[in-house]
């Protein structure tokens, strides 16, 4: 490194040309101290030593010393006839992981536009200007925290479960919790002025593997947020920096009045690892025409390595693409609307949950669902917007979950287009509301039927384990219902999942076998293909918060929307990204 440091100072000198004449100035350093010297498009990190910054003049002649800015000639010394670039360097990285950095497409702006609206090095009062929750909910929560155990700089850092009632005891180094769930959020903020907006933040990061989450979001509600994930080990310390618009995809945020910025901590119920994820230096700045120019915090090294849990090797650096940054998710997420704009009984929307069911919101809630899919699918919801060609024609699939509004004949005629160009349609149903759903499903062979199924016992729910051999559930080996219908299934649809001889249909609503009323088995799932066109319904929608996460659910929603999605998947030009809807 030292070598090739001297070689390129030796460059410099022949770059100003200051030999000859009767003058000779030779340059030498053993320096750095740790600082970073940066000028144009280059930067030097010193790894050695103790920065000679200053000034040295005699004779009419100036050396600005510290981050070698060059020989700085007096007035009466011959003007050289081209003017020389300002001397920096960049070495190689070679002993140490490479920053993995945020890339998005360059916006032309001016440095000088950028006004910095919030800055925080947790050096200060802690939560401050934040707000820190733990969505379980728990007596004794584990929250964001201020802490010393491994500070980026200065003397603390922001421990995801450090804070709270229960996370201020945890000593440094102990493992986080599981089933985590921790928010730190700020706003909302105005980029009313602001042509763009960015954030960056030095992150500590050794979770479990695709499993474990820090999420990055940004919120025009604060409500549902558009997350960039990160998980795994990041091997030390690394830098985040982008622009907030590429964590989106479905609006702009120059010109919004409210917007929030979020992070967003989440484990699983099975192997948490020590500590888990830091944040430090969180800057968030917005570019302001006319505003005065503020640190830019973009990164000197433009690498990304995909880290790994296990590995203390370093990675070959690559060049910085989205797909690369995040080890969790797969180039091209594929793209699910999630309908709610026909008054469906389930939401994304937590808010809207409250108001459905204000004692029991986690009976209308798929949030966990959400979460659950995100390193596969983002689930994007639809809160009021008509069925149209050009509103469909930006996903992969269409969720329908209970729709209690009909759907106009314009919307039918849409979602048959979307089929026929490869779309996938998911409809989950519901007795009560048999003739919207068999509006949809009908002309392709799949009949709701209009009472309840049940099975001998207290509450009515039963599993179901017999599955056809179809892709649509492949990997598929237990689904859990409550409360659900049956399906009539003729060609060309196909049955998909069955229940068994003792699960009965409710006729007169009493829960209670009586005599004549049928009996299973039952066909509950059932699919549509035809060419290109792919539709799956299920007659329960038992994806909610509170049945979801106990009765593991997700691989029937899984295997289903992989089979929907399978014909579009990768055809839209951009890289989708997951969202988060905060409870």
């Amino acid at each position: 490194m030292l070598v090739a440091v001297l070689a390129l100072l030796t460059l410099a000198i022949v770059a100003f040309a200051q030999t000859g004449g009767g003058y000779d100035l030779t340059w030498f350093s053993v320096d750095g101290g740790g600082g970073t010297s940066s000028g144009g498009s280059y930067a030097l990190s010193g790894a050695a030593g103790q920065p000679d910054a200053g000034v040295l003049s005699a004779a009419g002649y100036t050396l600005s010393g510290g981050f070698l800015p060059g020989l700085s000639v007096a007035a009466e010394t011959p003007t050289p006839t081209e003017t020389p670039p300002t001397p920096s360097f960049s070495p190689t990285p070679t002993d140490t992981p490479p920053t993995p950095s945020f890339s998005p497409t360059p916006t032309p702006t001016s440095q000088a536009c950028w006004v910095t609206i919030l800055s925080e090095s947790f050096e200060a009062g802690f939560p401050g200007v934040w707000r820190v929750s733990d969505s379980n909910s728990q007596a004794a929560p584990y929250q964001w925290g201020k802490r010393a155990c491994r500070p980026y700089a200065g003397s603390y850092s922001g421990w995801a479960v450090g804070g709270g009632a229960s996370g201020s005891a945890l000593a440094c180094g102990s493992n986080y919790v599981d089933n985590a769930d921790c928010w730190m959020l700020y706003g909302p903020f105005s980029l009313q002025d602001a042509s763009t907006a960015r954030v960056s933040f030095q992150y500590w990061l050794q979770t479990e593997q695709g499993y474990d989450k820090l999420f990055c979001g940004v919120s025009i509600d604060g409500d549902s947020f558009h997350t960039w994930p990160l998980s795994g080990s990041s091997n030390g310390w690394q830098q985040f920096a982008g622009n907030l618009n590429d964590i989106t995809d479905a609006f702009d945020l120059a010109g919004q009045s409210q917007v929030w910025l979020g992070f967003l901590f989440q484990s699983d119920a099975s192997l948490s690892l020590p500590e888990g994820v830091y944040l430090d230096d969180i800057v968030l700045s917005k570019c302001v025409a006319g505003g005065a120019p503020t640190p830019t915090h973009t990164p000197t090294r433009t690498y990304s390595a995909t880290p790994t849990k296990t590995s203390t090797t370093p990675a070959t650096p690559t060049p910085t693409t989205r797909a690369t940054l995040t080890p969790t998710r797969r180039p091209g997420l594929r793209r699910v609307l999630f309908d709610e704009a026909h008054a469906e009984a389930n939401t994304l929307s937590w808010q809207r949950a409250q108001a459905l069911v204000p004692g029991h919101p986690e009976w209308v809630y798929f949030g966990a669902l959400a979460t659950t899919l995100a390193d596969e699918f983002t689930l994007v919801r639809n809160a009021d917007q008509l069925l149209t060609t050009a509103l469909l024609s930006g996903y992969d699939a269409l969720m329908l979950s209970v729709p209690t509004q009909p759907l106009t004949t314009d919307e039918l005629a849409s979602v048959g287009a979307f089929l026929a160009r490869g779309g996938g349609v998911l409809v989950l149903g519901d007795p009560g509301q048999r003739d919207i759903v068999n509006a949809l499903t009908r002309p392709r062979g799949i009949n709701l039927d209009s009472y309840l199924l049940f099975a001998p016992g207290p509450d009515g729910d039963f599993n179901v384990d017999d599955f056809s051999p179809h892709p649509a559930v492949a990997g598929v080996s237990a689904y859990r219902t409550n409360w659900g219908g049956s399906l009539r299934v003729s060609s060309p649809a196909v049955a998909l999942a069955f229940t068994d001889g003792n699960v009965f249909g409710d006729l007169d609503g009493e829960m209670d076998q009586d005599p004549g009323e049928p009996t299973g088995p039952f066909t509950i799932a059932a699919a549509y293909e035809v060419g290109p066109m792919r539709l799956a319904a299920v007659s329960d929608n038992p994806f909610q918060d509170d049945f979801f996460q106990y009765r593991n659910n997700a691989p029937l929603a899984r295997a289903l929307l992989r089979w929907l999605t399978a014909q579009r998947a990768g055809w839209a030009s951009r890289v989708y990204l997951p969202i988060i809807v905060r409870e």
